[in-house]
């Protein structure tokens, strides 16, 4: 009998965006809090079982070994992982936004059923990264230390990618503020964290009200007040 060959690329956050279809669990929005702030998963996959943990990730086939093994994997995906426990503990704040940009973008590649949900789904992540002084509010999937650079997102498109996920467009029942990448649906990205560079903005009041007393829970309302240069440009 000749096992199946099986593809490990999808444990990999880094580079499966949600598509993947050997483990459908990882495609939706739901799960990712649970994978990251898990202390160890058991995925059953079509061939094989796979155990995980914060430090380790072991499979049947081997190709996964210990940490004290050669053959140690270390593929994005698990650095991901890592990673984020890394700076949620001990990371500085530009770490830690940056490090958000991150996990915004794969979140936002991940499918939901009701746009409500964009929120709450997320909320455990904010609240175990969040550290009291350092990112300041928490703005519907934005920390108000990362304004306004963090409004620098942009939704991704792509037909190969896309074709059983809309994308580009917002629900009509009110989920966040339009200058939060969670109003829409779709994969987003963060082109403002690539590079250091000072922006000709500045943010000058921010309101924001929650629905409960919840403080990375679903809001109410939020408006953003920004001051910068008008610049003309053809579409």
């Amino acid at each position: 009998v000749v096992r199946d060959y099986i593809r490990h690329d999808s444990l990999d956050f880094a580079t499966q965006f949600g598509t993947q279809p050997i483990l459908p669990l990882l495609t939706r929005a739901w799960t990712l809090q649970e994978h990251l702030l898990a202390t160890k998963i058991v995925h059953f996959m079509p061939a094989e079982v796979v155990w995980e943990c914060r430090s380790s990730i072991k499979c049947e086939c081997g190709d996964f070994q210990d940490p004290s093994g050669p053959a140690i994997y270390t593929g994005p995906g698990k650095r991901f992982k890592s990673k984020y426990h890394e700076i949620a503990r001990w990371g500085s704040r530009s770490e830690r936004l940056k490090f958000w940009a991150g996990i915004s973008i794969h979140y936002s590649a991940r499918k939901i059923t009701f746009p409500s949900d964009r929120l709450p789904a997320l909320s455990s992540i904010a609240r175990h990264f969040d550290r009291p002084g350092i990112l300041g509010r928490y703005l519907a999937g934005l920390w108000e230390e990362s304004l306004p650079r963090s409004l620098l997102w942009w939704s991704f498109y792509s037909p190969e990618e896309s074709k059983d996920k809309r994308t580009h467009w917002r629900d009509l029942t009110y989920s966040a503020p339009t200058w939060s990448w969670l109003s829409i649906e779709g994969r987003v990205t963060f082109p403002g964290f690539e590079t250091e560079s000072t922006l000709a903005a500045t943010v000058l009041r921010v309101s924001y009200t929650l629905e409960t007393n919840d403080l990375y829970g679903p809001v109410s309302n939020a408006t953003l007040r920004v001051s910068g240069v008008m610049v003309e440009v053809h579409i």
